[in-house]
């Protein structure tokens, strides 16, 4: 099945029971906005955050050790 297909089957379905399609959209919808979504976005940025910083840091005298490494090989 291609999406044309399905879409025109969709809307075939919508035109023959258009309560039942307005109450399936409701449900879907109040079920969207029972959903935390700003608290799972809220807890996803603070552990990229938690993770980002130390890897920074690791990141940082890893290339410290490069640098010292390099110049210890031109002397």
């Amino acid at each position: 099945m291609d999406c044309k297909e399905t879409t025109a089957q969709a809307q075939a379905c919508i035109r023959e029971h258009p309560a039942k399609a307005a109450w399936v959209s409701l449900g879907v919808g109040l079920l969207l906005a029972q959903l935390p979504l700003r608290l799972l976005a809220t807890a996803l940025v603070r552990l990229i955050v938690w993770v980002l910083k130390p890897t920074l840091v690791l990141y940082g005298l890893y290339r410290l050790a490069e640098d010292c490494q390099a110049r210890r090989n031109k002397e």
